[in-house]
């Protein structure tokens, strides 16, 4: 199985700072002004999705120094209360914003910088090979949207700036620029 690198406590420092840029999109009301602890505390408590995104990246970084068992234990905690479930061998870039809750991403899985991800999403193992499962899960590029509902497992790649629409089930490989829509999903190419 492919070993996802450490994240050191200054790049999870790094990534929650871009992860805030992302939903301050989303609070007209914050200014960029106001001090980093003060939007930090306002945007945890005006969306349940920020908190979880802060128990992923402290997740990740104690899992990274050794600390595997407080690490499961935020998982869980995120898998209760916000109902994230993100798996430890998920790597994420910053500026991540979930829309809601009831998202699964999970396996050896990629995530670049700047992706939107709606409800009801599940990202990760696939069962199509030999194995009992596939641990290798999809390597998804940046600026990528993935709608409500959607599926994208396997060891597939998602490019640069795609979009995934809502309920697509995508199995096999996404160019950059291109929309996947449909069971299995189809790719076109994005208007832009």
């Amino acid at each position: 199985m492919k070993r996802q690198p450490i994240v050191s406590w200054a790049e999870t420092r790094r990534l929650v700072k871009l992860d805030l840029d992302a939903y301050s999109v989303w609070l007209p009301r914050m200014r960029p002004t106001w001090p980093t602890w003060a939007r930090l505390l306002y945007t945890a408590m005006m969306t349940q999705t920020f908190a979880a995104n802060l128990v992923y990246r402290l997740q990740i970084f104690l899992d990274g120094v050794g600390l595997t068992l407080p690490a499961f234990l935020l998982m869980r905690m995120s898998q209760t209360l916000f109902s994230v479930s993100i798996g430890s061998t998920v790597r994420i870039g910053g500026g991540l914003h979930l829309a809601h809750g009831q998202i699964v991403l999970d396996g050896v899985t990629t995530i670049g910088s700047n992706v939107s991800i709606s409800p009801f999403v599940l990202v990760g193992l696939s069962n199509r090979a030999e194995l009992i499962f596939e641990l290798t899960g999809p390597t998804i590029g940046d600026d990528v949207h993935i709608g409500a509902g959607a599926v994208v497992i396997g060891p597939i790649r998602v490019g640069d700036r795609a979009k995934i629409g809502a309920n697509s089930v995508v199995v096999k490989d996404v160019p950059d620029d291109h929309v996947a829509v449909g069971v299995p999903a189809k790719t076109h190419r994005r208007r832009l």
